[in-house]
């Protein structure tokens, strides 16, 4: 079990590696894209709301329209990992294979997963909000509570992408051939190698962590060139692991349901 999951684990970032062209070709263009309709529509937003009683319901709304449009650019990321991986499809230069994607009930089955993460995640961040007043002393020094508060989070990370791998691991085959699992299906289709979706939870966030960790090796003040540094290697170490648990699902989905070798 620990060995197999070790296997797909290293599979899934070996493919992000050995395709980091085609990673960034069908992520970082449409990200900036992104990055700018968010910012572009924040400062409209900022502009329409000053001195108005319309700010809370303008704010409200546009806090809508960005996630919406990040639900559906990462469902196209995702989509086309997905069929890059399992049918060689590679991505058009034009974007014009986007017309195609099933991005819609790729999206939609992605928002009712995030919903019933959210229902998980709101009773942790309440305990831990209420266990975090007591984290420092009035000098700002950690006490004994840190180290719990540490392994909790840590523990519910690896919870919260067990779960999130069980009820979508569907998503490759929307991407593909428009079949869809509700996630009944996706937990009864897992049961067989739950074991292996833990152990490689664990391994997935033990690295994602380790990137954070690196970056806090580093003395950091104000706006120096190593502030930069450090923020770029955090940006780019969470544009990869992305890029690696959308890898890890896909191969989740050819290995266990489609039966291939890794």
């Amino acid at each position: 079990m620990i060995s197999q999951a070790i296997s797909i684990f290293t599979h899934s970032f070996k493919m992000v590696l050995n395709n980091l062209g085609v990673a960034a070709r069908i992520s970082i263009p449409i990200l900036i894209l992104l990055a700018l309709f968010i910012g572009l529509s924040f400062f409209a937003f900022i502009t329409l709301i000053l001195d108005t009683a319309l700010a809370i319901p303008i704010g409200i709304i546009g806090v809508f329209i960005a996630l919406v449009a990040t639900l559906i650019v990462g469902s196209i990321i995702a989509i086309s990992w997905h069929r890059f991986v399992l049918l060689g499809e590679m991505p058009k230069s034009d974007f014009s294979d986007w017309k195609d994607f099933n991005y819609k009930d790729y999206s939609i089955q992605i928002f009712k997963a995030s919903l019933i993460m959210l229902l998980l995640v709101i009773p942790f961040i309440i305990i831990i909000s209420f266990l975090g007043g007591g984290l420092s002393d009035d000098m700002g020094n950690f006490n004994s509570n840190q180290l719990f508060i540490e392994i909790s989070s840590f523990a519910f990370a690896v919870l919260y992408s067990y779960i999130f791998f069980r009820m979508t691991i569907g998503l490759p085959a929307i991407a593909i051939n428009g079949e869809r699992y509700n996630f009944g299906q996706s937990f009864n289709k897992t049961k067989e190698f739950h074991g292996v979706i833990f152990v490689l939870s664990i391994i997935a966030v033990g690295v994602n962590q380790a990137f954070s960790w690196l970056a806090y090796l580093f003395p950091m003040s104000g706006f120096g060139v190593v502030a930069i540094i450090v923020a770029v290697f955090l940006i780019a170490s969470s544009w990869l692991m992305s890029i690696v648990g959308i890898s890890v699902l896909t191969t989740l989905y050819g290995h266990y349901i489609e039966g291939r070798d890794l």
